[in-house]
């Protein structure tokens, strides 16, 4: 079997074999292959919770250190593959930095990411991008940023981002019918 039919057999059978298939990522990898960068950096997030899972019988600073290093991995793979415009993994830097209870917390790094994805047409991208300026995470609060981000989510079937959307419709609804009315009672 040659070696790029081999590649791709493991692409294909990561969940059998995730090690032997992020050996052949790590080489896609090191050539250029975006789509190779984000499999290894999801096989590397996964290690972590794997890791953060494991009973306690092993050295805690041998254990912190493969956390650590596992991490590093994930996140610079994750990164590459990013920079070259692979929507998935410009989402998952976003969660990564925004949510992800083991990553650094970096709200600006977060925003920046999802803004990315969410550009490209990512609806989860644009659905937690839209809750970042509702609720002034990474940047300054914008109810228009954040509904505008909603409904482009909203649109493409995202579930929780349609009912964002109605509620601020109510709520500009119920502000406009306040202020007619209170400006009737004026006159």
């Amino acid at each position: 079997m040659s070696q790029k039919n081999d590649e791709y057999c493991y692409f294909a059978d990561e969940e059998k074999d995730p090690d032997r298939a992020a050996f052949w990522w790590t080489m896609a990898a090191e050539q250029g292959d975006a789509e190779a960068m984000f499999k290894l950096g999801v096989y590397f997030f996964s290690k972590v919770e794997d890791r953060l899972t494991i009973s306690a019988n092993r050295k805690a600073n041998q254990h912190k250190a493969d956390l650590i290093g596992d991490q590093y991995m994930a996140e610079y793979w994750c990164t590459k593959a990013a920079k070259l415009g692979h929507l998935r993994a410009q989402f998952i830097l976003g969660a990564y930095y925004h949510v992800s209870e083991h990553g650094p917390k970096d709200s600006v790094k977060a925003v920046y990411w999802y803004n990315k994805a969410a550009n490209q047409g990512d609806e989860d991208a644009q659905f937690l991008l839209g809750n970042c300026y509702y609720e002034g995470v990474g940047v300054q609060k914008d109810p228009d940023k954040a509904a505008y981000w909603w409904s482009l989510s909203a649109a493409q079937g995202h579930d929780e981002a349609a009912i964002k959307c109605e509620n601020v419709s109510n709520s500009f609804l119920v502000y406009h019918s306040m202020n007619d009315q209170h400006g009737t009672l004026r006159v």
